[in-house]
């Protein structure tokens, strides 16, 4: 039954869809990290995630279409005040920071 809610829950959580993607791009969610493809949702606190030479063209609700290009990570923490909570990261500089351990 939690994962019925879970699931509902997230649907909920829908921020928008993915309107392109080239090569190498990945969605990071609590319970899985899998390839993004044109027309998959994008929900609140997702980690979308681009390799070298991809990109990723997710829209969120309110018509604004985002752009992540090559190694690049984006994580939308709040919608629809997204602007403010955006948070781009180099997908090398995470890399590195974690092996860091900071």
């Amino acid at each position: 039954m939690s994962v019925l809610r879970t699931r509902s829950a997230r649907a909920q959580d829908s921020i928008g869809s993915t309107i392109a993607t080239q090569n190498q791009v990945t969605r990071e969610t609590p319970e899985a990290t899998k390839p993004l493809s044109v027309g998959d949702s994008v929900h609140r606190s997702d980690v979308v995630r681009t390799g070298a030479d991809s990109l990723a063209k997710p829209a969120v609700l309110d018509s604004t279409n985002l752009a992540v290009g090559p190694n690049r990570n984006l994580r939308i923490n709040r919608f629809p005040d997204w602007f403010a909570w955006i948070n781009i990261h180099d997908a090398m500089e995470a890399a590195r920071y974690q092996k860091e351990g900071t």
